[in-house]
């Protein structure tokens, strides 16, 4: 335009035809049914804030780019810690029962609710160290990761999708404590973060070099399936975005949880919660990118019209 600054022979870029896209919504220590008591936690976190939190997510997720919808797949990464668990105490949340319910009753909801908004819905699953199988596996599950409970609410979660008459979803629920994805001419991995890949210590750490050494070393393997262009992980309640050598992007997610009492043991009285979204192109493995955060849905009761509250066995 007349007296902008810009190079003679350059007019900016064309609007074009949409492109195939791919949109990454990782899902990932959700910690439900932890139920923290504000006289002993920061914040308040029960029913309300959990099914709040959540459904702010999932309005941000349907609401994302719409001009583009029906090019757009939409990948749900399920990466486990989705309930509390008993992990640091026997008597730590809500007894497992209702743990397991409250979950299978929020992500069913999660899951329909972006089928009726995305013309393809894909949900990959891993299980993280709070939702394993406590008499399994007292310490790591180093082995058979995916006897877990997360497994079963995972389970049971497709079966009430599905049927319900959900056509346009499928699910993956693959026994290795990984996943791989594809992203159009690019490949992701995903894993909770607690074993396979250890992105840092929670709430404390994230060790770049050590994690470009495991990239390293995965990306090398034989009859894993790689290599990877990005890798997805959570465990550690901090997000971040992280360009490693060799052209690699490392995705930590955060949480939806705010600081617990075991937090607090360990000195991180706070945290900014949230969960990511990324889109992929053709052209980009990793292109725009959203953190959406969470505190403020607390205080929106508009949230609970997408994500109805658990109300009990």
């Amino acid at each position: 335009k007349k007296g902008w600054a810009c190079p003679q022979k350059y007019s900016g870029k064309r609007l074009h035809s949409p492109s195939k896209r791919i949109l990454s919504n990782l899902l990932g220590d959700l910690h439900f049914g932890s139920h923290l008591d504000p006289y002993e936690c920061p914040l308040a976190y029960n029913t309300i804030q959990e099914s709040r939190r959540l459904g702010g997510v999932a309005e941000q997720v349907a609401d994302y780019k719409s001009q583009y919808r029906q090019e757009t797949k939409l990948i749900i990464h399920l990466l486990g810690d989705v309930i509390q668990g008993m992990l640091h105490d026997p008597r730590d949340g809500e007894p497992l029962a209702i743990q397991f319910a409250a979950a299978v009753h929020y992500l069913t909801q999660y899951i329909m609710f972006q089928c009726a908004n995305y013309p393809n819905v894909e949900v990959y699953c891993t299980s993280g160290n709070h939702g394993r199988n406590m008499m399994r596996h007292p310490e790591r599950a180093i082995q058979q990761k995916f006897d877990s409970i997360e497994t079963m609410i995972y389970y049971s979660t497709r079966t009430a999708v599905l049927n319900s008459g959900i056509i346009n979803c499928k699910f993956f629920i693959p026994k290795t404590p990984y996943y791989v994805v594809q992203l159009f001419g690019n490949k992701a991995f995903g894993t909770h973060g607690d074993t396979v890949l250890k992105p840092g210590y929670p709430g404390k750490s994230i060790n770049v070099a050590s994690l470009a050494q495991q990239v390293a070393k995965w990306n090398t393997a034989r009859n894993i399936g790689g290599p990877f262009q990005v890798y997805i992980c959570g465990h550690i309640h901090t997000g971040s975005i992280t360009s490693l050598p060799g052209n690699v992007t490392m995705i930590t997610n955060s949480c939806l949880v705010p600081p617990d009492a075991y937090a607090l043991s360990i000195g991180s009285p706070d945290n900014t919660c949230g969960q990511w979204i990324f889109e992929s192109t053709e052209n980009h493995a990793v292109g725009d990118a959203r953190f959406i955060l969470v505190d403020e849905a607390d205080k929106k009761p508009k949230y609970n019209d997408i994500i109805k509250p658990f109300e009990g066995l």
